[in-house]
């Protein structure tokens, strides 16, 4: 769990109860994200920065948690910057990505010691998400905040290309999730401010809106055992649930 300046904490028992881990290093850090290595997860990933500080932190943890070593600074950029979201390729575990709140998408080949931007094709640098899955290795959809919408690489994030068919005008996006479910490969959902949830079968060539207009959604997360279960985040409704894909 990641929280708003107390650092990162941890839970062994299913959330009962909970233990800092934050290693000494993100204690007082205010954490966008964490990702775990999903075929090592031992290793971990997050994104974070210091309450009055736009200098963003990329750390990577190899003995789940305990310990931190921050691989990439905000203050790297011309002009500092923070980070949003961070995913490891579930097909190539030495792929990780983190976008940049004015700075684009980047990539690590290295299993997140170094970082690269990719954004060959990208005309809105504000990155707010970013999803892949395992059934759709190549495939990348990125999510931007200034009207951009939605950018497609169809080679593991080497170009890109706009791919909004379908969504609203000057829309930001919040999140950018994947299926998990290999079955469903082509399917990616894009959480809004203001314009609920959107949902692509074919990969984001085209959306479609499944409801909750008017709402900010800050995150989705999709059963892994049930497709068309999927839970919501929202800023001001609390946590929704659908068990028909979107229809209730």
């Amino acid at each position: 769990a990641g929280t708003y300046g107390g650092g990162v904490f941890l839970s062994t028992d299913r959330g009962l109860n909970w233990q800092p881990s934050s290693g000494g290093t993100l204690t007082n850090h205010i954490i966008y994200d964490i990702e775990i290595d999903p075929k090592n997860p031992s290793i971990v990933y997050a994104a974070s920065r210091i309450s009055g500080s736009l200098v963003g932190y990329i750390s990577r943890s190899t003995d789940a948690g305990r310990t931190w070593t921050i691989v990439y600074r905000g203050d790297y950029f011309s002009t500092p910057d923070y980070f949003y979201d961070i995913e490891v390729n579930p097909a190539n575990i030495n792929m990780v990505y983190f976008t940049a709140h004015e700075h684009g998408f980047y990539r690590s080949v290295d299993n997140g010691l170094t970082f690269s931007a990719i954004n060959a094709g990208v005309d809105d640098l504000s990155a707010r998400g970013l999803a892949m899955n395992e059934a759709n290795q190549n495939v990348i959809i990125g999510g931007v905040w200034h009207g951009g919408g939605v950018y497609k690489s169809a080679n593991i994030g080497d170009s890109w290309q706009s791919s909004r068919t379908g969504l609203p005008a000057d829309v930001k996006i919040t999140k950018i999730k994947g299926d998990p479910n290999n079955a469903y490969g082509n399917r990616f959902f894009a959480t809004t401010y203001a314009n609920g949830l959107y949902v692509s079968v074919n990969s984001g060539a085209s959306w479609k809106n499944h409801g909750w207009n008017g709402s900010h959604i800050n995150d989705i997360a999709i059963s892994s055992y049930y497709p068309q279960t999927w839970y919501l985040a929202t800023q001001n409704s609390g946590m929704v649930r659908t068990r028909d894909g979107g229809e209730n």
